[in-house]
């Protein structure tokens, strides 16, 4: 889960938001989450960065992690909480592919495939 601004959670996108919805949909789908992660940074590229994770330690860790083998669902409240940025968005999912990491939104699943 991520948030950027302190007007998100007025518009309920807010850390419990996405918190209620990320597990609301991992118990209607059979996911058990191992971790919840949460992360307060922007999802935009910044100067001199050719992607937003660049910035993001949470999500960086995320992705090393993944390199390890350690999780194969990534499931986010909606993409843009993922990355605001289109091409770091791109970027994340085929990184976490290479490592057979499903990425997963919440809000714009349509296929969904059983847990492993």
């Amino acid at each position: 889960m991520r948030v950027s601004t302190s007007d998100q959670a007025e518009r309920g996108q807010g850390l419990e938001a996405q918190r209620r919805k990320v597990r609301e949909y991992a118990r209607e789908h059979g996911y058990k989450l191992l971790e919840v992660a949460e992360e307060a940074a922007s999802g935009a590229v910044q100067e001199g960065m050719v992607f937003s994770y660049e910035h993001r330690p949470v999500l960086s860790t995320l992705l090393e992690r993944a390199g390890r083998g350690e999780y194969d669902v990534l499931l986010f409240a909606s993409f843009d909480r993922l990355s605001r940025d289109y091409p770091s968005l791109i970027a994340v999912r085929r990184l976490l592919r290479q490592y057979d990491v499903e990425t997963i939104s919440a809000a714009e699943s349509g296929t969904r495939r059983r847990p492993r």
